[in-house]
């Protein structure tokens, strides 16, 4: 991380992904006050250093989430939660693993603070995949 930083300058967008790095496993082994400022100081350098809806932001936003989930800070996570939902939404459409992973997590962030309605909210809004051609058929038939 001192070489990208060195290299770089300490606000390079590079710079973010070993700070990501270095959280996750801190937060992986429950030291989550070691964490946050590296997440903390990773979101700002995405969110400055490249586009304003980059999915590196939207997986920094998605992971710093968690940890605040992780913290108990539930109003955080859904904050962070859905702007990473937003972002992901816009790059890879509504079906796309990333985006019903932090759809997923932001319906039981809604769900621990008893916001039943917003987290139904999120099933309606989320279109059902569509049906492949084969299946379509054997449905038809049945």
């Amino acid at each position: 991380m001192r070489v990208f930083e060195q290299q770089l300058g300490p606000e390079h967008s590079y710079v973010a992904h070993p700070l990501t790095g270095l959280a996750e496993l801190y937060q992986e082994q429950g030291k989550y006050a070691q964490a946050e400022p590296l997440y903390q100081r990773a979101l700002f350098i995405r969110e400055h250093a490249l586009e304003p809806h980059h999915p590196d932001t939207a997986e920094t936003l998605h992971d710093f989430a968690a940890l605040r989930a992780s913290q108990g800070n539930q109003e955080e996570a859904i904050d962070l939660y859905q702007r990473a939902l937003a972002i992901r939404e816009q790059i890879y459409g509504l079906q796309h693993p990333k985006t019903t992973a932090t759809r997923d997590c932001l319906r039981a962030a809604l769900i621990a603070q008893d916001k039943i309605e917003e987290a139904a909210q999120l099933d309606k809004a989320q279109p059902e995949p569509p049906e492949v051609d084969g299946e379509s058929e054997v449905r038809q038939e049945e």
